[in-house]
């Protein structure tokens, strides 16, 4: 009979511990015998007899099914014969080797069918784990398959994870070298024996997304170097730490344009050196201070040269001997 726990020790119908150890089946078999013996017919002896004859067909079946080649079976057939069994009010041995059959069928059916470029480290953890429970042996293409897919998949997980924490890290010691684009891309390219965890994949993505936005900066700048509409030092300073900002620990510096952009800026920074010194100011100077100061020059010299702001003084009038009539007035030019 299925075990419903012990009764207590002063239940005055305690269960004799020698039968809490016979299979249900004997216990069955004696109480039909028990039946058998009363001097008086027990109505219980019929649905004892019902009873024992359904257990002994499933049995039958049961046997006869795990000791059949698997790949002969049909799942559904299977699946039929457990539920005659579970549907017993019996515990029987059978019914867990036929659950256990059942399992192992559905997951080979599983397999048969499985597409593998879906397949998240997830799932393959899951199919490794089932194969497991339901006695799969690890010799077995499928297993070998996964297993195989398992560990490239923790090698990847444990990758991806240490260059996201890498690129978001604030305090990255001065030794360390920065991180590659070709790591990046390596871990974001698509491979069905090497599965990944989707809510990494996305990090992964969008780490992308900043670079491809910084790289597309870069070549904006470039494109327009000696171009009648190109933007000045300052934008292009700009824009050039703005895609830093956005590669964050992904290395650019192999980039034509990065190499262009750097090499822009350090000419500049040259030339406003050589300015400083023209000009007597301090190097440590800001570049803003640089410009403040050519501005004001600038605007001196502008109010100097404007003619408007420039007078005549008081006309003096003089009268030739035919009588024409001359005005004369100084210029007197602020400049």
């Amino acid at each position: 009979l299925k075990k419903r726990g012990r009764r207590s020790n002063d239940d005055p119908e305690e269960i004799d511990e020698e039968d809490t150890d016979k299979s249900p089946v004997v216990l069955v078999q004696d109480l039909i015998k028990g039946a058998d013996a009363l001097g008086f017919d027990a109505p219980e002896a019929i649905q004892l007899r019902l009873l024992a004859s359904s257990i002994t067909e499933f049995q039958n079946r049961a046997r006869a099914t795990l000791n059949a080649a698997e790949e002969d079976l049909n799942l559904k057939e299977v699946e039929g014969i457990l539920l005659i069994g579970e549907a017993l009010p019996v515990d029987l041995p059978e019914v867990g080797q036929m659950r256990k059959l059942a399992n192992r069928l559905q997951w080979m059916a599983e397999m048969n069918e499985l597409d593998e470029a879906f397949l998240e480290l997830k799932d393959v953890i899951d199919y490794v784990d089932r194969a497991g429970t339901c006695g799969v042996p690890q010799e077995h293409e499928y297993v070998r398959n996964l297993l195989m897919k398992l560990e490239n998949g923790r090698d990847w997980l444990a990758k991806a994870e240490k260059l996201i924490d890498r690129n978001d890290a604030s305090d990255v010691p001065s030794d360390e070298s920065p991180i590659q684009v070709e790591e990046l891309e390596e871990l974001l390219q698509q491979d069905v024996d090497r599965p990944v965890v989707g809510e990494v994949m996305g990090k992964l993505g969008i780490i992308k997304q900043r670079v491809a936005s910084a790289q597309a900066t870069l070549r904006s700048i470039t494109s327009l170097a000696g171009h009648p509409k190109r933007g000045t030092m300052m934008q292009v300073q700009k824009a050039f730490a703005g895609a830093k900002a956005k590669a964050g620990r992904i290395d650019l510096s192999r980039m034509d344009e990065w190499k262009e952009c750097e090499s822009a800026l350090d000419q500049y920074q040259r030339w406003l050196d050589l300015l400083k010194q023209a000009f007597g100011l301090a190097p440590e100077t800001s570049n803003t201070e640089v410009q403040d100061i050519l501005y004001q020059g600038f605007e001196s010299v502008v109010t100097l040269l404007d003619p408007e702001d420039d007078a005549y003084s008081q006309p003096q009038i003089e009268t030739l001997a035919s009588g024409k009539t001359i005005y004369h007035a100084k210029l007197t030019c602020v400049c």
